[in-house]
């Protein structure tokens, strides 16, 4: 944005501001709260377990379902003013079948509040939830439903994956890299925390068997779930002092003019040869490197008339 000062012999003062934002930043999130809900066990809850199902069984059970949540305090850790640039999800798996089948998997911005619960026991783990626990068949048991069992997509949860890793056949970490719109969901998680809900890890071949895994969540000490955010802070507006004229001078070699300048402002002095013009043509520019009386000058000195202004910009 630019702001000019007009003058014959003096100066017009005026404000103006502008953004900048300062070079990025990277923070790393453990959940604040996850789970699990199991197609299988639709009326437990697993939310003390280091570690849940996610993805398909076997066709011994019926190819039952099974998916994982995940939330994590944005707004709690980053700064109010921050712009997040991008972001990655890190999940351990800690159990394949045997035989498996590989899928991708996705995350899915949750659009609907849950209760993470206390539940744990051996495998396949948890227990029968108590009240206001997210199961299969609840978002809080024993009253509060999901659209549909296990969740209902664009009710209880974004259609659109927000980020997606392949499960791969093996034991591993894998990598979820937020996509344009998982960083927009990010965003609003930051500057809305009140509508943040986590993610909902959901295989993208449901029909198929064997493709379910064990994924670590916060309880496992040794590999939680870390959610890497890169942003930059949006600083407060910086405010351009307009360029106020202190003299005029023509001599042989050009007219020089001298106002009050700003460190890190750049400076245009602009001419036109009649006041009723608009074509104002750039005659000479130069960035003020400390607060003070600067000099300017228009090196043309065959023209009769010239109309002059300042423009300050940065």
């Amino acid at each position: 944005m630019i702001q000019r000062a007009y003058f014959f012999c003096a100066g017009v003062s005026f404000f103006l501001t502008g953004v900048v934002s300062s070079q990025a930043e990277t923070i790393t999130l453990i959940p604040s709260a996850d789970t699990g809900i199991f197609e299988l066990d639709e009326n437990f809850n697993f939310g003390a377990q280091d570690h849940v199902a996610a993805g398909t069984l076997a066709n011994t059970v019926g190819r039952t379902k099974s998916r994982a949540l995940y939330q994590f305090d944005v707004a709690g850790q980053l700064p109010e003013n921050a712009i997040i640039e991008s972001a990655s999800l890190e999940i351990e798996i800690t159990r394949t079948p045997s035989g498996p089948a590989s899928s991708t998997f996705g995350l899915h911005r949750v659009l609907k509040p849950w209760g993470e619960g206390n539940k744990k026991g051996g495998l396949p783990g948890g227990a029968i939830a108590t009240e206001g626990e997210v199961t299969w068949l609840h978002r809080f048991f024993p009253d509060e439903l999901w659209g549909t069992p296990g969740g209902e997509s664009d009710a209880d949860y974004s259609e659109t994956s927000g980020a997606t890793a392949s499960s791969g056949n093996t034991k591993s970490t894998r990598r979820f890299v937020f996509n344009e719109s998982g960083i927009a969901d990010l965003q609003n998680e930051l500057e809305n925390p009140d509508s943040n809900f986590g993610w909902m890890l959901i295989s993208e071949n449901e029909s198929t068997a064997k493709t379910a895994r064990r994924w670590a969540t916060r309880e496992n000490s040794s590999t939680p779930p870390q959610l890497e955010i890169e942003f930059s802070i949006k600083a407060p507006p910086v405010v351009i002092v307009p360029p106020v004229i202190t003299s005029i001078s023509i001599e042989l070699d050009g007219a020089t003019v001298e106002f009050a300048a700003q460190k890190g402002v750049t400076y245009m002095l602009e001419a036109v040869s009649n006041v009723e013009s608009s074509d104002w043509a750039s005659v000479s520019t130069t960035e003020a490197t400390e607060d003070g009386n600067l000099k300017i000058s228009d090196p043309e000195t065959k023209l009769a008339r010239r109309i002059y202004r300042i423009a300050a910009t940065n």
